[in-house]
């Protein structure tokens, strides 16, 4: 557990059903509330939007263009791996979320597909220059279809990464923030 998310948490020693004293974490911060159908929702539309967004990716992979050898375009292209699994172990964390979230749990599941929103983003817009970049200084020598379509995946990667990002950033205006009742 992360340092920041100490404070959240209190030691309390009880008494368990065998009589030993044993030690007891308790959850003291608030809770994130959401509707079941908002929760529904935003997981469906996530995973439509991952989906895309991989389709694209594995599609610009077998695309045979010759600016994927180039390092300023092949980098952000091989670099989308990591915020993709991270999206994905986010979506799943939304998935087995109850309804009633504690921060660690809004942190692991809404943040991070948040977070990885961005960096897919900034990586597609990395991708969509370099491929332009590359289109300019080389328009002699290449076959343009193929690096338009190159260039065409990465801007649909970018935009439903953006229309995704927007969609995350209003369910986490959404979500209600309940107070721990005191026992």
């Amino acid at each position: 557990m992360k340092k920041h998310f100490v404070k959240e948490y209190e030691n309390t020693l009880t008494v368990n059903h065998k009589g030993k004293v044993v030690n007891q974490v308790i959850y003291k911060g608030d809770y994130y509330c959401s509707s079941k159908e908002e929760k529904k929702e935003l997981l469906s539309l996530s995973v439509l939007f991952i989906g895309i967004m991989l389709i694209a990716f594995f599609i610009n992979g077998c695309v045979s263009s010759q600016s994927s050898n180039v390092l300023y375009i092949a980098l952000p292209y091989v670099a989308y791996f990591l915020p993709f699994v991270y999206m994905i172990m986010g979506i799943y964390r939304l998935m087995k979320n109850p309804l009633k979230m504690e921060k660690i749990q809004k942190e692991h599941s809404y943040d991070r597909i948040l977070r990885c929103s961005i960096g897919i983003l900034v990586l597609s817009v990395l991708g969509v220059l370099g491929s332009i970049i590359y289109l300019v200084t080389n328009k002699q020598i290449i076959h343009i279809l193929t690096e338009v379509r190159f260039l065409c995946l990465n801007a649909i990667i970018g935009m439903v990464s953006f229309l995704l990002l927007r969609y995350v950033s209003k369910s986490r205006k959404k979500l209600q923030i309940e107070a721990r009742t005191k026992k």
